[in-house]
């Protein structure tokens, strides 16, 4: 049985399964998924917790042991096993197995915390097993809508209303990322914020972190504003607080994004669920399509090859100036090789 982590909450209220696993890559959600798991379990009684992270060799009889020597008298027994981030090796996988098969006979609460799911790790026996005998939480990366959506969710339990465009712009702000975004919806309460959120209500309370700094450099660029572009990309050197690596990683990104979408499109307009389904912000489909109508494949391909160029100057495989090299490519996505405005 799998579900999702927001319906966590309401599951619990039935009870725990013996089994249950949380995987995945997203922070808050794993967390948030933990503490609720450990908070039922204490109030159910099981308060004879052991954990264990396992490494790539350790004792199997020594976490076994306890389990075996239980009787009816003993205290509940809670069993937190964290895997490894890299896919479980033989030794661990047979570890997840014997647990399992131990619930039959022995009631206890198995928690096991892992990686990403993917292909192999949920085809396994151990990980089928898991799912028949108890249920499995996945907290997986949310893409654009899931991530609105959950937005909206936590602002409404918090007390606020917001129209989408105000979501949006807290969702750049902490640019999707869940933690950023509860904190920055704490503050907002904290700050006593009205009930209404306005766009100016969020820059008044959430600074724009660095990534939004890159977004707003992106976006400047891709408008085709060379002057402000240049004024941006100097800010943040200047604050000394960014590593250009992150600015050409996060360009990588969505020009690899922007490719397929310049190749579907064809000099066209491209539909709003194409835009969605690759991850473009609804507040930046007009900029995206202007930007894709003035550039061609064949130029979107020469800007990813810079890209690759300038990283290799930045992780020292080549010789140049490194912001230097970042400000010319900034211009060429600007659509300049001097600056203008």
């Amino acid at each position: 049985m799998r579900i999702l982590p927001q319906d966590l909450i309401h599951h619990l209220k039935k009870g725990l399964k013996p089994a249950i696993g949380v995987f995945g890559e997203e922070p808050l959600q794993s967390q948030e998924s933990k503490d609720q798991i450990r908070l039922k379990a204490l109030e159910q009684g099981y308060t004879a917790r052991s954990l264990h992270y396992l490494q790539a060799t350790f004792d199997s009889a020594e976490i076994l042991a306890p389990l075996q020597s239980a009787d009816i008298f003993s205290e509940k027994r809670f069993l937190e096993i964290h895997l490894p981030d890299s896919a479980p090796n033989a030794l661990q996988r047979n570890l997840c197995t014997q647990l399992l098969d131990k619930l039959v006979l022995q009631p206890y609460l198995l928690l096991i915390i892992g990686p990403k799911l993917d292909t192999a790790l949920q085809n396994s026996a151990w990980f089928k097993k898991l799912e028949t005998q108890g249920v499995v939480i996945p907290c997986r990366t949310l893409n654009t809508e899931q991530s609105r959506v959950w937005m909206m969710e936590r602002l409404k339990s918090a007390g606020f209303e917001a129209p989408a465009f105000v979501v949006d712009r807290l969702l750049e702000r902490t640019t999707g990322n869940l933690l950023a975004a509860k904190q920055a919806i704490e503050k907002l309460a904290i700050a006593g914020t009205p009930q209404t959120l306005t766009l100016d209500a969020i820059d008044a309370v959430v600074e724009p972190s660095a990534r939004f700094k890159i977004f707003e450099l992106m976006d400047t660029a891709f408008k085709g504003a060379s002057a402000r572009t240049v004024q941006i990309l100097e800010s943040l050197r200047q604050e000394g607080l960014t590593d250009p690596t992150l600015i050409v990683w996060m360009f990588n990104q969505e020009i690899a994004k922007l490719i397929p979408l310049a190749q579907q499109a064809e000099g066209a307009s491209l539909s709003a669920a194409a835009l969605t389904s690759a991850g473009i912000w609804k507040n930046r489909e007009a900029l995206i399509q202007t930007f894709l109508k003035r550039q061609t494949i064949k130029g979107l391909h020469s800007i990813f090859l810079e890209l690759k160029s300038v990283d290799d100057i930045l992780k020292g495989r080549r010789m140049g100036d490194r912001w230097g090299a970042v400000r010319a490519l900034c211009l060429n996505i600007a659509g300049t090789g001097v600056c203008r405005v």
